[in-house]
């Protein structure tokens, strides 16, 4: 799936929560055929209580404006220039990454049971 990204958009950055990984904030960058992605931290609903003195306080605010019960402050924020700007065609490809309603419901024991192509990357 990354290959099709790369090769449809110019440009993109922005984070990711990685079902597989899901302690881990995913920071993501592509600029042509070139792509960086590398861990940026622990996501707060991760992090240990004692730690969050150790964070910044607006990403502690930027956090709480989106907490879940459920998901805490894990999400995908990505932002991408598209070669012929369809929309469409670029969300449809961004929604397969995606995980199914069915395996949304497995939860974080399942999640870090699927086959991992990152393991060991961050």
């Amino acid at each position: 799936m990354l290959p099709r990204l790369i090769e449809r958009t110019v440009r993109g950055r922005g984070h990711l929560w990685l079902a597989s990984q899901p302690d881990t904030v995913v920071a993501y960058e592509s600029h042509g055929c070139g792509v960086s992605m590398g861990a940026a931290g622990l996501w707060l609903v991760s992090a240990e209580p004692s730690d969050w003195d150790d964070v910044s306080p607006n990403r502690r605010t930027a956090a709480s404006l989106g907490w879940d019960d459920y998901f805490g402050d894990r999400g995908i924020e990505l932002v991408f220039v598209d070669l012929d700007g369809d929309r469409t065609d670029l969300r449809g490809l961004l929604t397969e990454c995606l995980l199914t309603d069915a395996e949304l419901a497995l939860g974080e024991d399942g999640w870090t049971a699927f086959p991992d192509p990152f393991a060991g990357c961050f």
